[in-house]
């Protein structure tokens, strides 16, 4: 059992335990459960299909009641996910482009690989090889869960690649008009993400291969 399996286990077992908010998202990237920032001191765990969001303050340690909460909502989505049929997906893993990108230490570290034309799709890895292989899980589980819903699956833009954030120096400063800034908060909200990774995402679809 690898360390991500290991986790919720370790919580279930010991929920009174030094929990933080990085554990919880980490075990949400993996399952597909969608994190927003409701208002910077809260953190909303939901996923398509189940209800009941989880809402939960962000203060370390997390308290069990809501470690308790948070592992219902975990056992909800395996429960709903094995009433999915895998499928085919219409177009290869291969066809899109992957995004990956450092994640901080305080979301866990390691890596974060999205997919600009899947909305919501993503995972993270300890390395850049174990973010794409769950990643390619992922992808499978998105694409299921959509078709099983009746949406349509996103056809691939461009051409396709794996962008990496690069080691140079990892930071510039851009300056926004306040409300192109509130329209990625909100997006990157909706998405899980963070609005670092999100404003990659865009950057790397518009810039194309090298």
């Amino acid at each position: 059992m690898g360390s991500f399996e290991q986790l919720p286990e370790k919580m279930r077992s010991y929920p009174c335990g030094d929990w933080t908010m990085a554990n919880l998202q980490t075990i949400a990237r993996r399952m597909g459960i969608e994190v927003r920032n409701s208002d910077g001191s809260h953190h909303v765990f939901s996923f398509p299909g189940i209800d009941e969001d989880v809402t939960v303050p962000y203060k370390r340690p997390i308290k069990p009641v809501y470690i308790r909460k948070f592992l219902a909502l975990v056992d909800a989505v395996k429960d709903f996910m094995k009433k999915i049929v895998k499928v085919l997906p219409p177009f290869a893993f291969e066809a899109y482009t992957r995004v990956l990108s450092r994640l901080p230490d305080e979301e866990g570290g390691g890596f974060l690989v999205t997919f600009p034309d899947l909305p919501g799709c993503k995972s993270d890895g300890e390395t850049e090889e174990e973010a794409l292989a769950n990643g390619r899980d992922a992808f499978v589980s998105w694409v299921s869960a959509r078709i099983d819903q009746g949406k349509n699956i996103p056809e691939p833009a461009g051409k396709t690649v794996d962008y990496v954030a690069a080691d140079v120096s990892g930071r510039f400063l851009a300056r926004l008009p306040k409300y192109i800034h509130a329209r990625l908060v909100k997006r990157a909200e909706r998405e899980g993400v963070s609005v670092n990774a999100l404003v990659l995402a865009f950057i790397a679809s518009g810039l194309g291969p090298n």
